[in-house]
């Protein structure tokens, strides 16, 4: 680890570690994954509509794939934290 990602990484533990999982794994991970993924699994279905992006049945399959990747997220975030922890415990 150099200065500046010692610096970000004592900055975060600041924080705490429930803030970051949230942050860097529901929030910048799950959120993002779930919107990309609904967005293009709609458009790998043939017969490809764009009007289809403004239904219901998208809003709902849209949150579900948002609820599921941000609980994934968590998990993500929590390895993170283990495993950025152990990299700076390692040097």
């Amino acid at each position: 680890m150099d200065q500046n990602q010692k610096s970000l990484w004592e900055n975060a533990q600041k924080k705490g570690k429930l803030r970051f999982v949230l942050f860097y794994g529901a929030l910048l991970w799950g959120l993002p994954t779930g919107i990309l993924f609904s967005i293009v699994m709609r458009a790998a279905n043939p017969p490809f509509v764009f009007s289809d992006y403004f239904t219901m049945a998208f809003l709902m399959d849209l949150i579900s794939k948002c609820l599921t990747f941000g609980l994934f997220g968590l998990l993500y975030g929590l390895y993170l934290w283990r495993y950025i922890e152990k990299k700076k415990a390692s040097k």
